[in-house]
């Protein structure tokens, strides 16, 4: 496994566990477990940053076309969902802390697609030279 290929595997990895370390403040800081829906909400809102993850890995380890596919659908949500946040006023609601908070995993599943690109421009560029 190349070096290349070990930081889309990492940049995949941070990317799911901030995104599900979110989820774990935001149930914890409550002091009691939140009910059903707004747990799934919470889940289903970092549905983009998990799909990122997952194709990382399927990507990386089982080098399969699929998971770039993944990685591509999860940098679109949350480009999408970054686009929403902004223009919806997200920073004026609740301030530009939790909006970071909140956009760290959509940022992190980008550079991930970013890492991705460079990982498969790179495997074409050594297929061209053997």
């Amino acid at each position: 496994m190349s070096n290349l290929r070990k930081a889309e595997l990492i940049c995949g990895i941070v990317t799911g566990s901030y995104a599900l370390g979110f989820v774990i403040v935001m149930v914890s800081r409550s002091g009691e477990f939140p009910p059903l829906e707004v747990f799934v909400g919470l889940l289903l809102n970092e549905v983009p940053a998990l799909i990122a993850m997952v194709g990382a890995c399927i990507h990386t380890v089982k080098n399969k076309s699929g998971g770039k596919i993944m990685i591509w659908l999860g940098a679109i949500l949350s480009a999408i969902v970054i686009t929403l946040a902004v223009l919806g006023g997200l920073i004026g609601y609740y301030g530009i802390r939790f909006t970071l908070y909140f956009l760290i995993p959509y940022f992190l599943s980008i550079v991930t697609a970013a890492v991705t690109y460079v990982v498969v421009q790179s495997e074409k560029v050594n297929r061209a030279v053997n």
